[in-house]
């Protein structure tokens, strides 16, 4: 498995959650979660899991999203394992808008 070399400290989408994301009280899932909070304090899920236990599965994730507030996906452009659920799977089950792309990747909000 060839995981990219990503230049965190500059990239764009974690801009933008630091300036305009960190106190809303949504819940955040994200391709990269654990960068998510290391580097915003922004406490982000992972995508939900193809296989495996239960609690990491679609089940579980669509109950979180429809008890939610409001939800954000942060997606970045580079790898992403594909044990997890991609944003074309997601949006086949919820209606998302996106809310900011650029070429790091993209932050959706499941409306």
């Amino acid at each position: 498995m060839d995981i990219p070399n990503i230049n965190w400290q500059n990239n764009k989408l974690i801009g933008s959650l630091k300036e305009d994301y960190s106190s809303n009280g949504c819940s955040y899932y994200s391709n990269y979660a654990d960068a998510v909070y290391d580097l915003t304090g922004i406490h982000a899920y992972y995508p939900p899991k193809r296989n495996g236990h239960e609690m990491y599965g679609f089940n579980q994730f669509e109950q979180s999203i429809l008890k939610d507030r409001c939800s954000y996906i942060i997606w970045f452009n580079n790898w992403t394992s594909k044990a997890f659920y991609n944003i074309e799977d997601i949006e086949k089950h919820f209606k998302m808008e996106i809310v900011e792309q650029n070429t790091d990747g993209s932050i959706y909000r499941i409306v």
